[in-house]
Formats: structure tokens, sequence, C-alpha cells
């Protein structure tokens, strides 16, 4: 027992139980190949290249008998020998560790994983508890990922579809994805055998007229249900046609149970008889209770309860069916007439294929290899995954008909052979469509493989950041890894005989399992980095052969020497590392993620050419590192806008770096429908970085000449994105604001009116116009038009100022209107014309125009004639005609604007609506009148009219019309400082007032409809003449016999308007029950409304106010500025009703018109034509110039504005802290090493006691 003195007792017995469990016959040895399990079962698991290094050394060397078995004493050396090694291991770690217990982990009241370790650490530290114990705390999450990464791997080996099923899915414990991923797994098992290559007694459920292909194109879902009416079929039971609503009573089962028990026929045959009394149950529940207890009596109650029977649950009834198959199939196998060589069971290789186009998730699920492509369906949807673009136009679908299916199936498969040939470039030579179509195994296999490979290879190709990857790539990488470990052996190629070996794989497979610690040299190379000293780093460099240094080692967070320089801004020590030729795999992210500008300006000069044979040893870099910082799936270019950092981005656009560009949401090409499919929250958060990027404010200003107009865009676009994307409408609402703001900052650099004057009147339209436009262009102000249409109310809101007229002056042009208009049509370009044309003119004007006709409303209600009362159709008058004169103009000035602003801007502001309606309600009173007149020349009584009479009609329009024209003043509030802000605060209230009504008509709908079915029932008596419901001063039984009349109750009973008597509606006491209820429903309606609604109307307006207060000086300037802009243009110069008279700058314009068409058909006229689209050009391109130079001020000042905010702040930042720490550093080790106070290389790294 020499051997045994350092395994304690307690150790001894459990190794020796451990033993006893592996020796199932008690031999006193196991065997080399149960070595692994004895070791899981001793708590000791070893990687398997581990054990077959044991094997093949240690083994030899403790197999003292030399008979290949192992026995106990043997295996007791061994375990010696291994926690020999691992104390010793553990000591050198106690050794070596002096730093402490560093923290990980935040602060938060929820204490995370590394906060617990952190914790743990602590304890133990206190307690001695060794480091080697602590381990598997500091590794569980790297576990854990690694074991659901491979069981995803696993399940989708077999052919299961984890498409949009991810680790973390698994880890966070979703109920849908994980029962799903686990359904998928159960059925496969239990569908293993329902093969007919594995289980040759199928053969007995083929029916008349069928062979054995027909057969084995059956998926194991039609297997089963054949299996189950072979059986049905010979108890004389009826057939079934699904495992849902056809089994719920049961009753299928008993009488297939009673057909598959054991009989007792053979000699080791148990006989197992049924019971059928539970047959006639007639409770259903208790009836599959029955059932099943004579399916446990079989050893079959598996998957399903009573309950699952009876709701028809289709995925447990097929597994409980599918156990019932493998215990018992009850099939004798055929002893003829059948060719059993078609039975041959798929290979290995086949399988392989199958299974993994089932876990890219296709459809239909693929069973047999062959007779499922014969549609080529399934080969598209490959297609799709190789990004191969499919015309599916051109694709028949199915279900295909009876006649002439065959032939719109080989359409697909010779549509599926050209598109290999031609897109994917596959070599296909001899495969042609009628091969897939009849399932030719060896061609079919030859498609399906080129497929697979360049599926392999676009995946590595992705991970790889975008880099082509074949076959050579992949093989010298390979090499290169197994010579770096100090393996012997290597490969040629994949299609060489000695690549076959299983030897190669395995050693490659024990390299990439080897974890690898960082020993001392390297510790203190990477504590170096981070320090700054550069001396110890470049002595470490150059030492590195003799001190086994790998200067691409990382520490425990996956950070290599490059990544740390960079995080620190140790530049100097970055380019020496770039020199000795350190990886930089994600370095630019990392430089740009902490805006190190001197980190990516070394990057990109150190940067090598890219070679003809890009190398992969990024993609491995990040296959071996999940857990990096850096998000890998986003370019430099979108992370430097996302840091909105100007210098960066200027160097990456400088290496001409593609700008990412959306697509739209409902894009329906190939490659988001590939993203869609696989990950459609990625593919929406994808679209939202781009869109980040794209707003980034530096990256707008770099790559755009009209930065003002693709911010208003941008804004645009990303408010209809926010509608859309509603997952993420704050993000999207928050860009487009950010969008807006800097449209209005750069803006907000502009020194003096002449450029303030330039960024206001550019334009971007192309159509060509001619000089004096050009010239008189000073004023349009198409910028702040074209913020206007974009919603941009900061923008709108930065106006220019103007002078404001004394108050006698606005008098005067009010009353004297008029004149000035008259004074217009006739000379329009004198210098009261000029004055007219002024926008604060026109508004006066305008609202002067309006203001009298008001004033003719009024004078309407005054003369109107009480002689005409009983008149039906009394004539027009002038007061009449001049109303409809000035109608006609403010229908005019409104057709206008129609044309020239189209239909679309025209009904975005709510001020044309109203005027629309307005003008619609008056041409329809007076066309009413003009009928009346003509139809109804007598005189009637009033009450004996018809009440929808046109005159009446008439009035009805009139009353309602002239609300609306008092109403309309209220846009003329918005000039005004002190009420245009409450008019704004109005209109958004009255929008929440318009939701609120929504609900309210719900339910005044709800109850009405209930009232009027439960009071029409014909009771009503001594109801009054001529009046109904609430019209009566008496209250009878007829308050609720209509829709409308209960309608009218309802509504007017909220203001409290309407008495509703309810116990008036009682009947009879025969009735008793009716009145009650009818109380009760008028009771609940006055709570629900009255109480509750009206209460959360007024809370809605509170909240709504308080919200406006905010911003209502922001929307109010919007809504001045869009109404001084109305007034800009020359279109509606003169109000009504002289609008409707022609001008003579109107006729001035149509006999030019008419001689420029006639001179551009003459030769003078075309050289005139040319000359001025000369002079037009010169202009618009001289315009443009002052534009760009204007812009580019702006820009320069922006930047300079924004650096001074940032260096404003008289506290200390981070930056400024960095760069102290680091000149110190420096400072420290260039003392250190001038005055030779290292002695040691350790002595600033571990300083003695």
């Amino acid at each position: 027992m020499e051997n045994t003195t350092q395994i304690s007792r307690e150790e001894l017995e459990e190794l020796r139980e451990a033993f006893n469990k592996i020796d199932i016959d008690n031999s006193g040895y196991v065997c080399d190949y149960e070595l692994q399990d004895l070791f899981k079962e001793a708590r000791l698991p070893l990687p398997g290249y581990k054990v077959r290094e044991i094997v093949e050394k240690i083994i030899v060397a403790a197999d003292h008998n030399k008979d290949g078995r192992i026995d106990f004493e043997e295996f007791l050396s061994i375990c010696q020998e291994l926690k020999s090694k691992e104390i010793s291991k553990s000591f050198r770690k106690a050794i070596n560790k002096k730093e402490g217990i560093t923290a990980i982990g935040g602060t938060s009241e929820i204490s995370s994983e590394g906060t617990q370790h952190s914790y743990s650490g602590t304890v133990c530290m206190c307690v001695g508890v060794e480091e080697c114990v602590l381990m598997p705390l500091l590794t569980y999450c790297k576990i854990l990922q690694e074991n659901l990464v491979l069981a995803l791997n696993s399940a989708s080996a077999i052919g299961c579809t984890v498409v949009n099923i991810g680790a973390q899915d698994l880890r966070a414990g979703r109920p849908h994805l994980v029962l799903g991923l686990l359904w998928q797994i159960i059925k496969v098992g239990l569908f293993a055998h329902i093969e007919i290559s594995r289980n040759e007694a199928l053969i007995t459920l083929l029916e008349e007229g069928e062979d054995l292909e027909d057969l084995m194109k059956l998926s194991p879902e039609e297997l089963l249900l054949r299996w189950v009416n072979y059986h049905l079929t010979n108890a004389g039971w009826q057939k079934i046609g699904n495992f849902s609503n056809d089994i719920e009573d049961s009753k299928a089962y008993f009488h297939l149970l009673n057909q598959i028990a054991p009989k007792g026929i053979h000699d080791d045959e148990l006989k197992i008889d049924i019971d059928m009394s539970g047959f006639n149950e007639k409770n259903d529940l208790q009836r599959a209770e029955f059932m099943l207890q004579q399916a446990a009596k079989m050893d079959c109650r598996q998957f399903v309860t009573p309950a699952d029977v009876v709701a028809g649950n289709p995925k447990l009834n097929i597994a409980f069916v599918a156990n019932l198959f493998n215990t018992y199939p009850a099939l004798n196998k055929p002893n003829h007439g059948y060719d059993l060589a078609m039975l041959e069971g798929e290979s290995r290789e086949e399988r392989t294929f199958r299974n993994w186009m089932n876990s890219l998730g296709v459809n239909p699920y693929v069973h047999h290899l062959y007779s499922d492509l014969t549609d080529a369906s399934v080969i598209f949807q490959l297609y799709e995954q190789i990004r191969v673009p499919v015309n599916w136009n051109r694709v028949n679908k199915r279900p295909y008909p009876t006649l002439g299916g065959n032939m719109k199936k080989l359409e697909n498969c010779n549509y599926a052979v050209d598109l290999g040939k031609n897109e994917a470039k596959f070599s296909l030579v001899g495969i042609g469509g009628q091969n897939l179509n009849e399932g030719h195994s060896t061609l079919t296999l030859a498609l399906v493989w080129q497929i697979m490979r360049r599926y392999t290879l676009t995946v590595l190709s992705d991970l790889g950041g975008g880099e082509k990857v074949n076959d050579e790539i992949i093989i010298n990488w390979v090499n290169a890894t197994l010579v770096a470990a100090k393996k012997k052996t290597s490969i040629k190629s994949f299609k060489s005989t000695d690549s076959s070996s299983p030897d190669k794989y395995l050693a490659l497979k024990d390299v990439r399992e080897v974890k690898e610690e960082t020993n001392l040299n390297e510790k203190l190379f990477l504590l170096a980095c981070e320090k700054g000293d550069y001396y110890m780093v470049k002595k470490l460099l150059e030492e590195k052969r003799h001190s086994e240094l790998n200067i691409n080692c990382m520490d425990v967070l996956g950070r290599n020497a490059v990544t740390i320089s960079i995080m620190n801004e140790n530049l100097d020590i970055l380019q020496l590392l770039l020199e000795h030729g350190c990886q930089t795999t994600d370095a630019l992210l990392v430089a740009i993620d902490s805006e190190v500008v001197g980190a990516v300006d070394i990057l990109f000069n150190h940067r090598p050419r890219r070679s003809s044979k890009p190398s992969i040893a990024k993609l491995i870099e990040r296959i071996q590192n999940p857990e990096y910082s850096t998000t890998m799936d986003v370019a430099p270019v979108i992370l430097a806008a996302h840091r909105n950092n100007y210098e960066i981005l200027t160097m990456l656009l400088k290496q001409d770096i593609s700008l990412p560009r959306p697509h739209a949401v409902g894009c329906e090409c190939t490659l988001c429908n590939a993203k869609n499919k696989k990950d459609s929250l990625r593919h929406s958060r994808f679209r939202l970085d781009i869109y980040r990027c794209l707003a980034s404010p530096s990256l707008i200003m770099l790559t755009e000449e009209d930065p003002i107009l693709r911010a208003f865009e941008l804004s645009a676009d990303l408010k209809e994105l926010s509608l859309v994307e509603v997952e993420f409408r704050n993000d999207y609402e928050e860009l487009a604001k950010q969008c807006t703001m800097f449209a209005k900052d750069l803006l907000a650099q502009a020194r003096n009116s002449r450029e303030l004057e330039v960024i206001l009147n550019h334009t971007c339209s192309d159509e060509p116009v001619d000089k004096r436009g050009l010239l008189e262009e000073r004023m349009n102000l198409s910028r702040l038009k074209l913020a206007i249409k974009y919603n941009q109310k900061e923008m709108a809101g930065y106006r220019r100022k103007h002078s404001c007229k004394k108050i006698l002056t606005v008098l005067s042009v009010g009353f004297l209107w008029p004149v000035l208009s008259i004074c217009y049509l006739l000379a329009p370009k004198s210098r009261v014309g000029h004055v007219i044309h002024t926008p604060f003119m026109k508004f006066i004007i305008h609202s002067a125009s309006y203001f009298t006709f008001l004033l003719l409303l009024n004078l309407y209600s005054l003369v109107y004639n009480e002689d005409k009362k009983n008149t039906m159709g009394p004539a027009l008058e002038m007061i009449d005609y001049l109303l409809i004169v000035w109608i006609v103009g403010m229908v005019w000035s409104d057709v206008k604007r129609l044309w020239y602003e189209g239909l679309e801007d025209f009904l975005e502001e709510s001020r044309n609506q109203l005027s629309f309606v307005m003008n619609s309600l008056y041409l329809a009173t007076f066309a009413l009148k003009v009928v009346a007149h003509n139809k109804f020349p007598d005189n009637a009584d009033r009450k004996d009219w018809d009440a929808f009479h046109p005159t009446l009609v008439a009035e009805g329009l009139f009353a309602f019309a002239n609300v609306l024209s008092y109403l309309r003043l209220f846009f003329m509030y918005t000039t005004s400082s002190v009420l245009g802000p409450l008019q704004i605060s109005m209109g958004q209230m009255l929008q929440d007032f318009g939701k609120f009504l929504g609900l309210f008509l719900l339910v005044l709908i709800s109850f009405t409809i209930g009232l009027t079915q439960l009071y029409d029932k014909g009771h009503a008596t001594h109801v009054e003449k001529d009046c109904v419901g609430i019209f009566c001063q008496r209250q009878n039984n007829d308050t609720f016999h209509s829709f409308i009349v209960t309608c009218y109750a309802l509504f007017w009973y909220v203001f409290s308007l309407a008495h509703i008597a309810l116990f008036v509606t009682r009947f009879s006491y025969t009735e008793e029950l009716q009145s009650f209820v009818g109380a009760l429903i008028i009771g609940t309606y006055n709570v629900v409304v009255v109480i509750v609604l009206t209460k959360l109307l007024v809370a809605m307006l509170h909240k709504s106010f308080r919200q406006i207060v905010n911003h209502e000086d922001k929307e109010w300037k919007f809504s001045r500025a869009k109404l001084w802009l109305s007034y800009f243009d020359d279109k509606c110069t003169l109000p009504p009703p002289f609008n409707i008279l022609p001008s003579l700058k109107t006729v001035c314009y149509i006999v030019t018109s008419l001689s420029k068409w006639i001179c551009s058909h003459t030769t003078t006229g075309k050289v005139k034509r040319q000359n001025s689209l000369k002079e037009w050009r010169t202009l618009k391109q001289k315009r443009d110039e002052n534009y760009q130079k204007v812009m580019c001020c702006l820009v320069h000042r922006y930047l300079t504005s924004t650096r001074q905010k940032m260096q404003s702040t008289d506290q200390p930042t981070v930056e400024n802290l960095n760069e102290l720490r680091q000149d110190l550093s420096k400072f420290r080790n260039e003392m250190r090493d001038l005055l030779g106070f290292r002695t040691s290389k350790y002595a600033m790294f571990y300083p003695r006691n």
C-alpha cells in the first residue's frame, strides 16, 4: 500500500466504489476503452485527448503485467500521479498569485455572477481554500455556454430545426423554444425505427396497387396512421384520418390495444388481456382513463394523460402511438413477392445531408433524401441559404394537379439545374432536371454536396468579415496549427487518401481542446503593456524566443497586448507590438470604440496590403473568443458613426470604405428574406444600427453636399420607420429629433443676414427658370418651406424678424383695402402695387377682406324679412349676391392654392380643410335656395313643410357654415404672441378629445343597442301626439323605443339635459324583471360614462396641457412661420372678391407666355432660348457655389463650437486624467531605465515586503 499513502481512506473507498460500478462482471479489471467512464465515475473528468495520452503513455508504464487490462491497484497509481500533478500545479499558482482579489461585476442590488464569485473568492481565501477549487466557478458561465452550443449543434446534426434558437434562449428558459426543441428530439428518437429499411414488417401495410417505392415515400406520420388503420380494419372498426379529432373518444385506441396486445401464442410471449369494459363508458375523460390503464398493462402509458386524449393533442397522440408501434408492432414479415434489396437503409452520408437540410428549417420536412427532392422546392430554399437568387414566379408551388403534376415538378427541376449552372457556377456536367425528378441517387447527391459545401464556405466567410475562404486556406491553417502544437501529422488536401485517416482530425481536436495558461513572462508582458512600460515590453519582445513568450497571449478577459495598449492609449507600445507582428484581430474596432484617434491612425498606416490568399486567423480568433466585448457584426464605419467622432470618420472615409444603405422594411429581396427567416430581430436591430450610423452629424457633414437637406429627409424617413418598427419606436424618434436639432444647430452658426439668406433661399430644384426668376429668388425662402414640409419645428421657428407697423397704419390699410386692391388691378408694378405685394400688407388686406365677409353675414341676419318667413322658395336679394361673389372669390383662392401646392400638401393644412368645408356648405346653401325658388314659389305655413324641404336644409347648412366662418378666426390668433400659444394648446387638446370620442361612441352605441332591444316590444301607451321619448313633456314608455331616440336620450343624459324616468317604463307587475334590468343598465351607464369617462377626459386634457406647455412656444413659432410663408408667394396677391377679376399682371403673363411659345418655333427664338438656358446655368452654378462656401463655414463653426463645449468644463475629465497618468508612467519608466534601478525584471511588478 505504499502507493496509497497520499490518498485518504474516504477517497480510497470512493475510488473502489467507482471501480466496482464500471467492473460490471466483477472480473477485477477494466479495459482501456472503459477508462474515460471510470474517470467520470470517480469525479475526475478528463478531456478526450488526455485519456488518449494516458492510454498511450501512462497505462503502458502502469500495466505491470502487460495484459492490456487495468486492475484496481494500477488505476490507483494513475489517480495518485494525477493528484500529485494537480497539487503541484495549485502550489505554483499559490506562490505566483500575489495580487489579491479583484472584484468583478457591478454594484447593483441584484448580485451578478461576477460579484458572487468575488464574494466566494474572498471567503475561500480567508478559510484557506485552494484556488483549484474556485476554478469551476470562474469558468462556469463559459462551460454552460459551450454545453448549450454543443447541444444545439447536436440537435442540428440529427435533423432538428434550430433556426431562431440560440444558446441564450435555452439559458433563459424560453418555454416555446425549449419545448419545441425537445419535441423535435423526442420525435427523432421515436421515429427512428418507423422506416421500411429498419423494419421490413411494414411491407404488410402495402395497399392494393402500390409497390415498395410508394411505401418508402411515406413519412413516419403517414406510416403510423396507416398502421393504426390496418389494425382498426382487422378489428372491424372505422378508420381514422388524423391523431386529433378522430381519437378524442378513445374508442379507436381500445380496438388498437386489443389488436396489438400479445396473445401468448409463442413460448417466449406473455399473454396480456385487454379489458374492453371501459369502452361503453359515457364520459370521454373516464373512458380515456380506462384506456390508459389497459395501455399501462403493456407498459405503454407514456406521453399522454386522459385530458390530452380528450383534447386531441396531435403531438402527444403521435408520440403515444409511436411508442405503441415500437413496443408492439404486431406485424408479420412477408415471406415472398417483394424485392427486399430495395430496402437498403440510407447511408451515413445521406443521413448527414438530410439532417443538414432539416436543420435549416426547410419546408416540407425531408424524410427521404431522393423522393422528397423530386419537385426541387427544397433545393430552391437551399439556394436562398447560399444567396443564389431564385425567381419564385417561375417556381410551381404545391399542391400539384393530378393531371400534369409531374410536368410541373420537372419544370422546377430544370430551373433548379439552370440556377446551379448559371448563377451558382456549380459543376453539373451530365446532370439534368429529369435526373432530379426521377430521384437518381448519385446525381442528386452531386448537386446537394456542392450546395452544402457552398453553404459551409459562406458561413465561414461571414464569420471572417467577408473574406473568401477556400480549401487551400483551411488546409494551410490546419497545418500551421498542428505545427505550432508540435504535432508531426499534416494533411495535403481533402481529396487525398491520407486525409481520410481519423488520427489527423483527432490531433487537431486535441490542439483545440488544450487550455493554454499564461506563464509568468506572459503575465509580465501584458502588465507592462497596461502600465505603459515601453522598455520592458521591448526587452520581452526581443527575448521571446528564449522566454517562451506568446506575443498573442490573452488575459482572463480575453484581451491581447494590442487591445490592452489601445484601451490604455499607450500608442508607442502599440507601434512596437505591430512591428513585431502581434495579431490585431478586432483592434480597429476597439480603437474606434475607445475613440483613440492616434491608435486608429497607427492601425491604418500599419495595415498590410490584402493578399490574394487571405488568412482566416481572424476568423479562427473570432470563433475562439465568443465572449469578446466588441460586437462582431458591426463595421468600423458604423461604430465610428455611433460614436460621432469626426476625426475617425475622416480617416475611414479616406480608405474608400463604403457606407451601408438600409433596405426598406418590406423589402422582398433574397438577402432580406434570408435574414428575416434566420433571425428577424437581429435583422431589425441591424437596420436600426445603420440608421443610427446615417443619422450621425459628423457622417452627414462628411458625406453630403447639402447636410441640411439630408437631415430633413433622414428625419422624415425615421419618423415613418417609428410607425412601422413599433418595437424600436423610441429609438427612431430619438434619431429623428437628433437630425432636426443638428439642422437647427448648423443654421445657428450663421453670423449675418447674407449667410442666413443664402441658406434659407437655397433650392434643389433643377427646373429651368428665366433670369428674372433667379434674381427675384432673394426672398423665396425655399429651405424654410422645405423645413415646414418635413415638419421640422425647431428649424421653422428660426426666422427673420420683421419690423412691426404702427397701429394707425394697420387701421388705415384695413379700411382702405378695396381702394388698394383696385390700384393693384390697374397698376401692379407701381409703388402702391409693390407695397401691397409685401407679405405683411397681404396679410392685413386678406384679413380685412375676411372681416368684411363676416360683417356681411351679420347684416344678412339683421335684414331677414319676417314677411317671407312662410315663403317656401324666397328669391335672392342683393346681400345674397354679395355673399355669392365673396364665396366664389374664396373658392377661386382655394383652387389656385390647390393647383400650385398639390392635393396632398393642400390637405395637410387644417386651415385649408376648414376653408374647403366652409365654402362647400355655402355653395350648397345658395344652390338649395335657387332650387327652392324655382320649384316652390308658393307660400305655406312652416308647420306644413316637409322635414327635408330645400329651404329648411339650406338654413341648417348656412347656420353651420356661419359657425365655421367664425371659428376660422382662430388661425389669425397665430400671429399673436399671447393668443397664439393658447390656440396651439387648444388644437392639441382637441386631438386628445377625438381619441376620447372614439371610446365614448363605442360605449354609447353598446348601451343604446341593449336598451333598444329590451324596450322595443310595442308596449308603449298613452303617447302624446307629435312627440317621442325625451322630447315629450310627460315621460312615457317610449323613451327607448328606437335606436335614434335612445341615442338622443343617453347622449343628453350625460349633460343633465334629459330626464329619464326609469320606473315609468314599468309596464305591469308581471314585467318587474324587465324594469329591474333596464334600471341596472342605466345605472351602469351612469357609472361608466358620467363618473368614469368624464373624469378620464379631464385627466387626459390635464395631462395633454402639461405636455404642451413645455414646448408650446416652439409649436407656436412653427405655426406662425407656416402662416407667414403662405403670404410670401405671388400666387394670391389680391383678396376676395377682387381676385376673380383678371389683373393687368395676369394679362401680361398670358401675352408673354404666348409670345415665347410662338418664338420657340422660330430659329431666332431657339437661339434666345439656348442663351437663356446658358445664362440660367451660370447663375445657378454661382448660387450653388455661394451655398457651398457658406455651408463649409457653417460646418467649420459647428465643429469648433462642439469642441469648445466639450472642453468648457472646469472639472478634470477622464481623458485628462488618462493623459496625466500616461505621462507620469512614461517618465517613471524612463527614469528607472536611465538610472539602472531595475535590478530584476520582476522588481517593479512584485515589490519586496
